[in-house]
């Protein structure tokens, strides 16, 4: 069992000798994304290829940088971890089944929406978009309540949807991690695994994110420039709670520490 207090005071020891190097490593991350991003602007699709070909991996690399920091000094150049030794198109690869699945399921919350979109759009041929706009800009149009029978429905499929990609979210959480252990493991087996280590601990895990908020908004009044102290600290927090949640999943038979790779730790 683990507890919040446990993961920072073990993230806080750990961060006493990588911090600053955690810091440039967020920095780094930060300014390649932002440069790769620019070619959105550029190359059509420009923008999805630098997410799936650089960020997401970097992500990874940022993962095992903060692992590696737990066992050894910290090392700036372990974010480029995923893009050596053959690993790349393996880590793309799961990462983006990762996206996916929870692309996926964001369907469900968007089906609300269209529902929504739909009374809209039929409201506006009933009506004519000129005589909907001017009736309802000159009349002050109250409610109405044909909308109900949509808006209900449509708002409980929205929020049902929500909830699910959260949990789901939080479900495959742990991926990126066991990447960093082993990028061998497969799209699928990774996927699962996660699930596995985060069956009965999702609960926790969201009050363990949403104990940074309070941080987080100090972070955003500085227009996001906090965000680059304090990612260090919930990132080295989430590799705590990953190493407890492996051993867990050892412990327990869900994963064998070979395939792992934890003979090499």
């Amino acid at each position: 069992m683990w507890t919040r207090a446990e993961l920072k005071e073990n993230a806080k020891v750990v961060l006493k000798g990588s911090y600053w190097e955690g810091v440039a490593v967020i920095l780094i991350i930060w300014a390649i994304s932002v440069a790769a991003g620019l070619l959105g602007f550029v190359i059509p699709f420009g923008g999805v290829a630098s997410v799936l070909f650089l960020s997401l991996p970097l992500s990874v690399g940022m993962n095992f940088f903060f692992m590696q920091c737990q066992i050894a000094p910290p090392r700036i150049g372990n974010i480029f971890y995923p893009f050596e030794g053959g690993r790349y198109l393996k880590i793309v690869g799961a990462m983006a089944w990762m996206y996916l699945f929870i692309f996926l399921w964001t369907l469900i919350a968007e089906a609300g929406l269209i529902i929504v979109l739909a009374k809209w759009m039929s409201t506006m041929v009933t009506f004519g978009a000129d005589r909907f706009y001017m009736y309802d800009y000159l009349e002050n149009l109250q409610f109405d309540s044909s909308w109900i029978p949509v808006l209900i429905p449509s708002g409980a499929i929205y929020i049902a949807g929500m909830i699910i990609v959260c949990v789901k979210s939080l479900s495959y959480s742990m991926t990126a991690f066991i990447l960093t252990d082993n990028p061998d493991i497969g799209y699928g087996r990774a996927l699962k695994l996660s699930m596995a280590m985060t069956y009965g601990q999702k609960w926790r895990i969201f009050v363990l994110y949403l104990s940074f908020i309070g941080w987080a908004l100090l972070a955003v009044l500085t227009l996001g420039i906090g965000l680059l102290f304090l990612t260090p600290y919930i990132t080295a927090t989430t590799a705590q709670l990953y190493v407890r949640l492996r051993d867990n999943a050892i412990n327990n038979g869900l994963a064998t520490p070979q395939e792992l790779n934890v003979y090499l730790k």
